[in-house]
């Protein structure tokens, strides 16, 4: 099962990077063009303004890659940002976890560890001795 979960996010990952290098490309390829364009065909005729509007029509198949590039990355951070915020807040000990012993705070049996970064002189100076310097 998680080799699958692992062959998924890689898959995803590739298919994100193609849109962008497809993004990339799409945006050089018109770049590219239209400076050959330019310089190959006689300027003003009906048939150079027929290649450059074809040319300038890449501008809208490179958005639309953009687009869905944005959405998947849109929809990936708010696929993953509750559980990142839910790893972080119970690590810090955020949403009425107790806080430990060390550094002037308290402990209630069975919470999660809450660091208090607001120090006492004393506990100032315990951290003093023990960074060494």
């Amino acid at each position: 099962m998680r080799q699958r979960i692992e062959e998924g996010i890689a898959m995803s990952c590739a298919k994100l990077n193609d849109l962008e290098v497809a993004v990339d490309y799409t945006m050089r390829l018109e770049r590219k063009l239209l400076q050959e364009v330019s310089t190959t065909f006689p300027p003003g005729k009906k048939e150079t303004e027929q290649l450059n509007s074809c040319i300038k029509s890449l501008t809208g198949v490179q958005e639309s890659f953009q687009s869905a590039s944005n959405e998947a990355i849109d929809h990936l951070a708010s696929t993953l940002m509750p559980r990142v915020r839910s790893i972080v807040n119970e690590s810090v000990g955020q949403d009425n976890v107790a806080t430990t012993g060390f550094m002037g705070g308290g402990t209630v049996p069975g919470t999660s560890v809450r660091m208090n970064y607001h120090l006492d002189d004393e506990a100032y100076e315990m951290a003093q001795l023990s960074e060494g310097y």
